[in-house]
């Protein structure tokens, strides 16, 4: 199973620009709700929270990749002849060698298609290539600022084993809107993208001069002796060595936020 990377993601620029961003990636959803920028964010930030699971905003609806990767599984390699005989009309009179022989051919096909015009093959390929990772969904929106024609959204992101920095440079990209992030993965990896660069933190006890000291504190705390055979392998109930992991952690992601919400004006 993946480790999932939890994201704070703050989408800031021209109310116009991030209001036609936000219908894109609704359109191609197939939704029929609409944002405006007569609405106020507060409300447009509710109207996406409202969208359950299944309806999210996430990568590929702002950024879909090319339909030749959803009609063919060249990612995990699937020889899907039972879709391709629906696709194609074939049918129980289709001499089924041949058909067969076409399928293979037309799949081959579709590989070397695929490399020459996107330089992949598959849609993780792709989706890595333009998203930084495998998806991200976009959840929890929030309104931190509606003013003068500006509006700075946020929202709480996951994405499978890394955050989608890719879809970052590419929603930069786009004429007045700027993104700024930070997020974890588990309690031992943190990062920050800053709009420009990615600042990241990986806790390793033989590495962070933090460690030892911070062990301590939170040994003293829970009134545990460090030297004890239970505590170095573990076996003192309520004690967890790799707790300490999470509050070095902490302390970098709460930087990372204060780093942002200086840079964009917030409280």
């Amino acid at each position: 199973m993946a480790n999932y990377v939890d994201s704070t993601v703050f989408i800031n620029g021209s109310k116009r620009a991030i209001v036609d961003f936000l219908n894109k990636g609704l359109k191609n959803n197939k939704q029929s709700l609409r944002v405006s920028c007569r609405m106020s964010g507060e409300h447009i930030a509710a109207l996406l929270s409202d969208l359950d699971r299944a309806q999210c905003l996430a990568t590929f609806s702002f950024l879909p990749h090319p339909k030749t990767f959803d009609h063919w599984d060249t990612t995990n390699k699937i020889l899907d002849f039972e879709g391709w005989c629906k696709r194609n009309g074939a049918t129980e009179a289709t001499n089924p060698v041949e058909a067969y022989r076409k399928y293979v051919r037309d799949y081959r096909r579709a590989v070397a298609y695929q490399q020459k015009k996107y330089g992949v093959v598959g849609w993780y390929e792709w989706n890595s290539k333009h998203y930084g990772c495998k998806w991200a969904a976009f959840e929890r929106w929030k309104c931190l600022k509606d003013a003068d024609g500006s509006l700075c959204l946020s929202s709480e992101v996951e994405s499978p084993w890394a955050p989608p920095i890719t879809f970052f440079e590419y929603m930069n990209n786009l004429d007045g809107i700027t993104v700024y992030a930070y997020g974890m993965e588990a309690c031992y990896w943190g990062y920050m993208w800053n709009g420009r660069t990615l600042e990241d933190a990986e806790i390793n006890p033989d590495k962070d001069s933090r460690y030892e000291q911070m062990l301590q504190e939170y040994a003293d705390e829970k009134g545990v002796d460090l030297n004890s055979y239970e505590a170095q392998h573990g076996c003192i109930p309520g004690f967890y060595p790799e707790e300490v992991y999470g509050r070095i952690l902490t302390e970098y992601l709460d930087k990372y936020k204060a780093e942002i919400n200086s840079e964009l004006g917030l409280s």
